[in-house]
């Protein structure tokens, strides 16, 4: 993955697999081949991963300030869940 992956390289791949699937969904199985190695190709190339070209609504975050109460009682058990992001971008 590299750090900072070119805007216009994430549009191209972005239609690429919007064509892909198009493709795919209406049977041109060969053509939907040809989007994916083209695909396979970019990635490759720009060292990206499907997660760094596809929107995943859960990873975008809230700007928003959250504050939380943290209760210590058996009635209301408290839990918070944080990403784990490596040091080196790398997912191991």
């Amino acid at each position: 993955m590299t750090a900072f992956p070119d805007n216009a390289m994430m549009t191209t791949l972005r239609k690429l697999i919007t064509h892909e699937k198009s493709a795919r969904s209406i049977g041109s199985i060969e053509e939907a081949e040809s989007f994916a190695a083209k695909i396979q190709e970019l990635m490759f190339k720009h060292k990206l991963a499907m997660t760094d070209v596809e929107y995943i609504p859960y990873h975008v975050c809230n700007s928003n300030t959250v504050t939380h109460k943290i209760y210590r009682d058996d009635d209301r058990p408290s839990h918070l869940l944080l990403p784990v992001i490596p040091l080196d971008g790398q997912l191991s």
